[in-house]
């Protein structure tokens, strides 16, 4: 029997895509891990989205949003080594039938806010 993967990135890589993802969450709010990284080991690149709602002011503006996109993808690639691929994403876009899957949270398991919270 074999395990079941929820993500083909190794638990450092995780760990470091976690915690690089901590000041997009206080920031932003959760990030979230999605598409082939979750389902295969040969993925092309690792997709980091922040789904926000759809009248958000961040989605507006197409300039802005793309050179967000591309400074924070740069932003983790650096921190992490690998070759990410962050988008902020409408709430629409996010639950279209396009992009199903698995969506794993990033940025909680080292956020220092969480760990005061839980008294540790």
């Amino acid at each position: 029997m074999s395990a079941v993967r929820f993500c083909y990135l190794s638990p450092p890589e995780m760990h470091r895509l976690d915690i690089a993802c901590v000041p997009l969450k206080v920031a932003f709010g959760t990030p979230y891990l999605v598409g082939s990284v979750n389902t295969r080991r040969d993925y092309r690149d690792v997709d980091v989205r922040l789904i926000l709602d759809d009248d958000d002011p961040a989605l507006v503006d197409g300039p802005r949003v793309r050179a967000l996109n591309f400074t924070l993808s740069e932003y983790l690639r650096a921190m992490t080594g690998l070759p990410v691929d962050f988008q902020f994403q409408s709430m629409t876009d996010a639950n279209s039938g396009e992009h199903e899957g698995f969506r794993n949270p990033l940025g909680l398991r080292w956020d220092p806010r969480l760990r005061e919270q839980a008294g540790r």
